[in-house]
């Protein structure tokens, strides 16, 4: 693998939130092996910001009912 794309590999993952860690194993997986055996490594890494997207919706949703229930004249009976 070339060095700019090595770079270039480097900050996509770093835009989207990749640990050093996990951005130099990307780099040295995509060096040895290829792009090919890559793929298992950003879909886990995909499945991880999606369960934090879940997480954080969970608590957008309890606080938009708290919101909802304070409009509706407050929080009895919740």
């Amino acid at each position: 693998m070339q060095k700019d794309e090595a770079s270039a590999l480097a900050l996509i993952l770093k835009d989207c939130g990749c640990a050093r860690q996990l951005i130099d194993e990307c780099i040295r997986i995509k060096a040895n092996s290829g792009e090919k055996e890559l793929l298992p490594v950003l879909q886990q890494q995909r499945y991880r910001l999606l369960d934090k997207i879940h997480e954080e919706q969970q608590k957008l949703d309890v606080l938009d009912y708290v919101i909802f229930r304070l409009k509706q004249g407050g929080l009895k009976n919740v």
